[in-house]
């Protein structure tokens, strides 16, 4: 949780900031919850898109060798392109 005036972490039991003193209602203590329940769904989202991209990436790039045959250098190479770009 966190205070609502300068950001400071606080724990749920506090009535007060430690750092401006600012008094901590329940109403903030629970809107506290909601949100770090929201952000951990968009960081479970984030894993499971991130998952994706890479079981695709590794997909396009198994079709490229096998459909390239003796050219796989040129796979490889389209491999660590969509790497680097995947990356940013």
């Amino acid at each position: 949780m966190f205070c609502t005036s300068c950001g400071n972490k606080i724990t749920s039991d506090e009535k007060f900031c430690t750092k401006c003193g600012q008094a901590i209602s329940v109403a903030e203590s629970n809107t506290s919850h909601q949100v770090n329940s929201t952000k951990t769904a968009g960081v479970a989202l984030k894993k499971l898109l991130k998952f994706c991209l890479w079981l695709g990436l590794a997909g396009l790039g198994i079709w490229l060798i096998i459909a390239l045959g003796p050219l796989w250098i040129i796979a490889i190479i389209l491999g660590l392109i969509l790497f680097v770009l995947a990356n940013r």
